[in-house]
This record gives C-alpha cells, structure tokens and sequence, in this order.
C-alpha cells in the first residue's frame, strides 16, 4: 500500500487517511510517515510534511536511510523558508504601493479611475 501512494495523482486524500490509520496502529512506522509527508507535499501542506519528516527521522535507525530522511527535511524546510520571504516581498510591496497611494491622495495627484 506505501509503495502506491506515490502513483496515486489525483487521490492523495485517501492514500492519506490510510496512511494515518497505518500511523495511528504504528506511530514509529518509518515508510508511513514517510509517504504521508510526500502526500502532504503534494497538497502543498509543508508544515504537516515536516512534522512527519521529523518524526520518521526520529524514528528510523542510523544509516542512509536516516540520511535520505533528514535530506528530505531539509528540503521541505528549505520550500518553507523560501515561501516565507516570498510572502514577506509580497507584504513590503503591497506595503509599498499602499505608502504610495496615500502620498499621491494627499498631494491632490491621484485620480480615481472613475472619475471622467
């Protein structure tokens, strides 16, 4: 069932809730939480991915497979780090076009677009 969650597509949502019933009977099955936390990538839910990352890495033994766990939490730590500052550079420029906006009102130069 684990090896299948990644050929899923459009169904992410079901390979989830098996996923979190596989967790729910085994909380340290490495595999599960594993490809939840790519189903969560998948849904654009980095923060649920990490938390699953993070407890596969706490769980799994020492080798490449611990490596390859902890380089896939990196990542996904990294894709949320980088969304971050694109929101806070969307922030400053909303920011900015507002500042903009009330120095054109009050020197009398901005015109509504309804105005004739």
């Amino acid at each position: 069932m684990a090896l299948k969650v990644t050929q899923l597509g459009k169904d992410v949502h079901a390979a989830i809730t098996d996923l979190t019933s596989a967790v729910t009977l085994s909380p340290r099955f490495v595999k599960a939480l594993k490809h939840r936390a790519q189903a969560y990538v998948r849904l654009g839910r980095l923060d649920l991915a990490l938390q699953d990352l993070e407890r596969a890495v706490e769980a799994s033994n020492e080798g490449g497979e611990r490596r390859a766990l902890e380089r896939e939490r990196d990542e996904v730590r990294g894709r949320i780090a980088q969304e971050e500052r694109e929101r806070e550079r969307e922030e400053e420029g909303r920011r900015w076009r507002e500042k903009q906006v009330k120095r054109k009102v009050r020197a009398g130069s901005y015109r509504r677009a309804t105005r004739p």
